[in-house]
């Protein structure tokens, strides 16, 4: 795209999402955090499709909406007037934290709401995941220090009211890199990495959604040893869940767009859960089962817009 290269951006995983501008149907809002790197902080770029026949010119690029760390985690929902959006993040400091910020898009542009307390205050907890239940009215967060919380979210004003606590930091079952919610939402999907002496096994686990028995539900779907690795977990419209599982080692080609056969095969597929409501072994995942038609997973999945 015109004008598309040199995006603040550190390259990690779950650091940028799109937005339609509700005010200019040809408008798209670019939104990336830069964990790490001389331009840490978050920003905005703005795309007009009205460009190049369709195809799109960066009109505005890397406007800064805050110079502070932000962890890679951008979640997106819809307003409440079911014509804005939400954007949600949450910063990433060396000292205790649990702030979280909600930037409403609207056609007036981009105004951030008073940042919220919420939650544990953990310390470089870099790789923290945000997600929206299917509805929109929950916010889910996890950590490698293994806090997984609940959030109720007024989709109307931003706010965030009744915390429910899952998982503690630094309790029985750390090391979360990834989660997914069931469509019916009462089933919760973890990743979990860097497990073992070695610290070279991943774990696909599956969660009741229920704070006094979540831990003590905990159901293995699988185990891998590096050089396979547990990636991201992502809900469809179809409402099956996907697990990337990717190669840990040096792949001869890493561009996974564009790999050919003769690089590490680990990617060549994703993995299904294809009854996610349903308790282990009901929900039927199946390993390796989804062909990516030569392409590549890789360790995570942009972050999607939850519709509703």
């Amino acid at each position: 795209m015109e004008s598309g290269d040199s995006l603040v951006g550190a390259g990690w995983y779950q650091e940028m999402a799109i937005v339609p501008d509700p005010g200019n149907s040809n408008h798209f809002y670019v939104f990336s955090a830069s964990p790490v790197g001389p331009d840490h902080g978050f920003y905005y770029s703005i795309i007009d499709l009205s460009f190049n026949g369709g195809l799109g010119k960066v009109v505005q690029k890397n406007v800064q909406l805050r110079n502070d760390t932000i962890a890679d985690c951008v979640a997106l929902v819809r307003h409440g007037n079911g014509r804005d959006w939400w954007v949600v993040v949450r910063s990433w400091k060396n000292v205790p934290t649990n702030d979280i910020t909600a930037y409403l898009v609207s056609p007036s542009g981009i105004t951030a709401t008073p940042t919220q307390y919420k939650g544990p205050q953990v310390t470089n907890a870099s790789f923290y995941r945000l997600k929206f239940n299917p509805q929109g009215s929950r916010l889910y967060n996890s950590c490698q220090v293994g806090a997984i919380e609940r959030f109720d979210f007024d989709r109307c004003t931003g706010l965030l009211t009744k915390r429910r606590i899952y998982s503690t930091p630094n309790g029985p079952i750390t090391g979360y890199w990834d989660f997914e919610i069931s469509p019916d939402e009462t089933k919760l999907y973890a990743v979990r990495t860097m497990q073992g002496v070695q610290q070279n096994i991943s774990y696909l686990m599956q969660f009741e959604i229920d704070t006094a028995t979540f831990i003590s539900s905990a159901k293995y779907l699988g185990t891998y040893a590096e050089p396979d690795r547990g990636g991201a977990l992502k809900r469809g419209p179809d409402g099956k869940i996907y697990f990337s599982i990717w190669s840990a080692v040096g792949d001869t080609c890493f561009d996974y767009l564009l790999c050919h056969s003769t690089s590490n095969t680990t990617s060549d597929n994703i993995s299904v859960i294809n009854q996610p409501d349903s308790v282990y072994p009901a929900c039927d995942y199946q390993q390796f089962s989804f062909y990516l038609g030569g392409h590549k997973a890789t360790q995570d999945y942009q972050t999607t817009l939850t519709m509703n």
